[in-house]
């Protein structure tokens, strides 16, 4: 593995638990992407965006944290064909300790270059190993009777290479997570009169059609 992030978790990086929030562990590990395709030379600088990302939580970071991502090429064999595999490992440098791991898959050739390595067990998935599901139609969501938590327009800081990031859907992921525990009667602020908090501990982002390609979709 090589270095390819150092950094801290900022204060705005930080939930109302005081606990750095999921959208900046794919955020590092994309920051991590950015060094390593930088470090290919000028030519490797357009590396496509991922297709999926695959994040296992295994320690809470705080403010102030030392964060270190290390970082390897780990393909994929899919029969006779290969698919292009990252594996970051996002450390927290004052402990030593392993916080987080995310496995970023990408079509073609794409995915940054990094010394070859196998994918640890700390970061292979462990509960969502099912294929991603289909996406739904607008009109399939409203006979679903699901309901909106967010609504947004994209903005330029969303985007790499003119496509919306990972990270940024992420970022209304957990924007949206306040409307949905208040639609189950279970708010952010009961949570807190009761003492409770949630944790995520694996996710996976798949994506299922082309990102959007400019700033205001």
């Amino acid at each position: 593995m090589i270095e390819s992030f150092l950094s801290a978790v900022a204060l705005a990086e930080c939930d109302e638990m005081g606990h750095m929030n999921i959208q900046h562990y794919a955020g590092k590990a994309e920051a991590a992407a950015h060094v390593l395709a930088a470090l290919g030379g000028p030519t490797a600088r357009g590396y496509a965006q991922p297709d999926q990302m695959h994040l296992r939580f295994h320690r809470e970071m705080l403010a102030g944290d030392r964060v270190r991502v290390m970082s390897a090429r780990c393909d994929l064999e899919d029969g006779p064909a290969r698919r292009p595999r990252l594996v970051h490992r996002i450390e927290n440098v004052g402990t030593g300790l392993l916080c987080a791991t995310a496995v970023t898959s990408y079509g073609d050739d794409a995915a940054p270059r990094a010394p070859d390595g196998a994918l640890p067990d700390e970061a292979a998935p462990r509960s969502l190993t099912a294929p991603a599901p289909s996406g739904l139609t607008r009109d399939e969501a409203g006979a679903a009777r699901l309901q909106r938590t967010h609504l947004s327009a994209i903005a330029a800081a969303d985007c790499h290479a003119d496509a919306m990031t990972i990270p940024a859907f992420l970022q209304r992921v957990s924007r949206c997570q306040s409307h949905l525990w208040s639609l189950v009667g279970f708010g952010r602020r009961q949570q807190a009169e009761a003492g409770l908090g949630t944790a995520t501990l694996e996710l996976r982002v798949t994506r299922l059609a082309p990102a959007p390609t400019r700033p205001g979709a």
